[in-house]
């Protein structure tokens, strides 16, 4: 057996070890919407459809879709972030403490 590849960034020859399904809702960003809830998999079937490109993957590969859980960072905490930010802590990885508690919510 053979597979035809094209598109790919690949030196000639290169070994290709691992082939895997395309799978709208884990390849595609915000397949399932912005919070998870919906499954857009067959929107986008559709869609490419339309365009000539075939897009095809077994319904059981597909997790069902569900809402992602909601953070709230609790009063308490937002005060221990409030006083860090008021202390000039020094923050390594994040630009500003709006992205600590983003980053907080998205954990």
């Amino acid at each position: 057996r053979s597979l035809l590849l094209s598109g790919v960034d690949l030196v000639d020859g290169t070994p290709i070890l691992d082939i895997k399904p395309y799978i709208p809702c884990y390849d595609v960003p915000f397949a399932n919407g912005p919070d998870g809830s919906e499954d857009r998999g067959a929107e986008l079937c559709a869609k490419l459809g339309g365009e000539g490109k075939d897009l095809r993957y077994p319904d059981w590969c597909v997790p069902p879709a569900r809402k992602i859980i909601e953070v709230i960072i609790s009063p308490e905490a937002e005060k221990q972030l409030l006083q860090y930010e008021e202390e000039g802590v020094e923050l390594r990885a994040l630009p500003d403490w709006t992205a600590v508690r983003t980053a907080m919510k998205q954990v």
